[in-house]
């Protein structure tokens, strides 16, 4: 970009941008860390979306995304979801981790469908 020049961002981003200053005025009235947290946690769910989506719409050939790395991160979401449940009781605090975990295990399972797909269509 050069300078001077306008900042195009997607949808996606929009998207992103208008939760977070949603959530930062909400935060500022209420003055209550739990809806600076819900706000984050709805950003961070609308930041999987273009993986997702990537992943979604199979075509021929190496998927987008590598299961090793999902699956990895799927494995620290669930430490971190045991680590929550067995020691602090922070149901709060366990929310990230579960989040995490959610939407990791949805693209491991995307990604295994893509892979499956290139198999059967070889």
């Amino acid at each position: 970009m050069q300078r001077g020049g306008k900042i195009l961002f997607t949808r996606n981003e929009q998207l992103c941008l208008v939760i977070s200053c949603i959530t930062l005025a909400a935060w500022a009235i209420t003055k209550t860390a739990w809806v600076g947290f819900a706000g984050f946690q709805v950003v961070m769910v609308v930041a999987y979306f273009p993986t997702i989506e990537s992943v979604w719409r199979w075509r021929l050939g190496q998927s987008p995304e590598p299961v090793e790395t999902w699956s990895i991160n799927a494995v620290a979401a669930l430490i971190g979801v045991f680590i929550d449940a067995t020691g602090s009781y922070d149901y709060l605090a366990m929310l990230y981790p579960v989040r995490a975990l959610v939407l990791c295990l949805i693209i491991v399972v995307l990604v295994k469908r893509w892979e499956q797909k290139n198999k059967t269509n070889h």
